[in-house]
């Protein structure tokens, strides 16, 4: 497999390992395209930091559809999502990708250190006094322009 360059090329490859006419992935695979920009945003937060980290850990990673964001620009991605785990839904993983199908509350120490960005699960699934990360960047709406932007929580 070569590099991923966009969501499009995200999903053909996923489509080689898993049913693309499975209502689960169809869901996923449609709605994923709604939220491309999120993790655009995502990725120019951490550029912002202080120090650029080695990895980032991405609470409800889905398929890890969205790494490819990050590896190309040199980080590495966790992705921990145990709702695609428990359908046996198989997400992207490569050298610097790795999924993990938990819950993040089972696991939260080992990513103490580490840049965690969550879409929706965190303030949601995950309260965001049980996530433990050096910095914590979530999905947020703006009031004035109504479109989600990437928040540093801390």
């Amino acid at each position: 497999m070569g590099k991923i360059n966009n969501l499009k090329e995200m999903f053909e490859y996923l489509d080689t390992m898993n049913d693309p006419k499975e209502p689960e992935y169809d869901y996923c695979k449609e709605e994923s395209y709604g939220l491309f920009d999120t993790y655009e945003k995502f990725l120019q937060k951490v550029l912002e930091l202080d120090e650029i980290p080695k990895r980032v850990v991405d609470i409800g990673s889905c398929y890890n559809q969205y790494a490819y964001i990050f590896e190309n620009a040199g980080i590495d991605y966790i992705g921990i999502d145990l709702w695609n785990a428990a359908r046996h839904i198989k997400p992207y993983e490569s050298e610097h990708v790795k999924f993990i199908g938990a819950r993040y509350e089972d696991i939260a120490d080992f990513f103490k250190d580490d840049v965690i960005i969550s879409d929706l699960c965190v303030g949601y699934l995950v309260k965001i006094e049980d996530v433990k990360g050096k910095h914590l960047i979530v999905n947020e709406l703006n009031e004035e322009t109504h479109d989600f932007d990437a928040k540093l929580v801390w």
